[in-house]
């Protein structure tokens, strides 16, 4: 059936939102409810704020109760083409949809390789991140969730590029998991990407996280947190003479994963506080 819209309200208007010279809202989403007031919330994706001096790009979310802004994301680099994405549901089983971002034109892994984003939308930590590496794939053209194509329980995800489409397994949103994921992504780099010799190190990084994980299914959190901050991350923030792995580029994927859990467990911690 089709329905005839008599008259119109202005319910409310986004105006929360930076001006640039370059600024053009690319889209706008109403899918999720993500401060949790039972009422959908608009995300709006804008990729070519230039904040960071080029075609950078940006995301908000608004309040779909009373347009107020609740959440920004920012492009890691200029040119990022940062912001394309949605809301994708409640991935980590936190009360919260969650989102699922991308700049198409990110350029660390490969120029113009594309990257796409996994977020908390409670506190806007990183769950996950995926990198192009193929230079000029503009892999994140689009992102968006898909449903649970393999069967496995989890919300898997989409990111198209230039003639390319890859589907992304879901993500197992729990602690131990996450951890388990960083030893993964660490112990994949190649041995040329850390100060020799590099297999110790790896399974120097590995143990510790280990070690974080037993931490956290203790709900020792601000142990956990502290292992990985100061043990982990310390080798691989480019900020010292402390640092294993020492490819700028592996640094710069590796960071956000590692800063991502050290968030996760500080939610965690402030939860059990509030207990």
């Amino acid at each position: 059936p089709f329905f005839r819209v008599s008259c119109w309200a202005l319910v409310w208007k986004v105006a929360d939102i930076p001006r640039s010279i370059t600024n053009k809202i690319f889209f706008i989403a109403f899918d999720s409810d993500v401060d949790g007031d039972g009422v959908v919330d608009a995300y709006v994706g804008d990729f070519s704020d230039a904040a960071l001096g080029g075609l950078d790009g940006r995301a908000y979310v608004f309040s779909g109760a009373d347009g107020s802004r609740l959440q920004v994301y920012s492009a890691e680099f200029a040119n990022d083409g940062f912001g394309i994405g949605r809301t994708v549901g409640d991935i980590n089983h936190d009360g919260r949809s969650d989102l699922f971002l991308a700049a198409y034109t990110h350029s660390v892994g490969a120029t113009q390789g594309g990257k796409g984003y996994l977020f908390s939308g409670r506190d806007q930590s990183l769950i996950r991140s995926m990198t192009g590496t193929t230079e000029g794939a503009l892999l994140g053209f689009d992102a968006l969730p898909v449903g649970d194509l393999d069967d496995d329980g989890l919300v898997d995800l989409m990111l198209t590029g230039g003639g390319v489409v890859h589907v992304i397994r879901g993500t197992d949103p729990s602690p131990g998991a996450r951890v388990d994921s960083v030893c993964t992504l660490l112990d994949g780099f190649p041995d040329e990407a850390y100060l020799e010799p590099a297999a110790p190190r790896k399974a120097r990084l590995c143990t510790l996280l280990s070690q974080a994980r037993q931490l956290l299914a203790g709900e020792r959190f601000g142990l956990a947190g502290a292992r990985i901050s100061n043990r982990v991350l310390t080798r691989l923030d480019g900020e010292g003479e402390d640092d294993w792995l020492v490819d700028p580029i592996l640094q710069g994927i590796a960071l956000p994963w590692v800063e991502g859990l050290v968030t996760m467990i500080e939610s965690l911690a402030e939860d059990a506080a509030g207990d």
